[in-house]
């Protein structure tokens, strides 16, 4: 990231953090990035359905994956809301078509 960039993004992110969209503790982290600094992407997560029709099964199949042991649901709120992460998805897949 540039300071030009940094510049951008902090003016960009001070309405924000002015208006409590954003906390105080991601505008910290926002100002001690430094020049050089890479942003990692956010993980691609999936719902137990979008994550079925990916593989092309059923929500159940991913539920006996997970009880099986070769996927991980992250649980959102709770114990009913799941995703998964796109890469263990795809990691599946290949074990399951091999």
């Amino acid at each position: 990231m540039t300071d030009a960039e940094k510049k951008v993004l902090m003016q960009s992110a001070k309405p924000l953090a002015e208006n409590g969209i954003i906390s105080a503790g991601t505008m910290d982290w926002l100002r001690n990035l430094k020049c050089g600094d890479t942003v990692q992407e956010p993980e691609k997560l999936v719902s137990r359905k979008q994550g079925a029709a990916l593989l092309g099964t059923s929500t159940k199949s991913l539920k006996n994956y997970e009880e099986l042991g070769k996927l991980h649901g992250l649980r959102i709120a709770g114990k009913r809301l799941v995703r998964y992460r796109l890469e263990n998805l795809m990691s599946l897949l290949e074990t399951v078509k091999a």
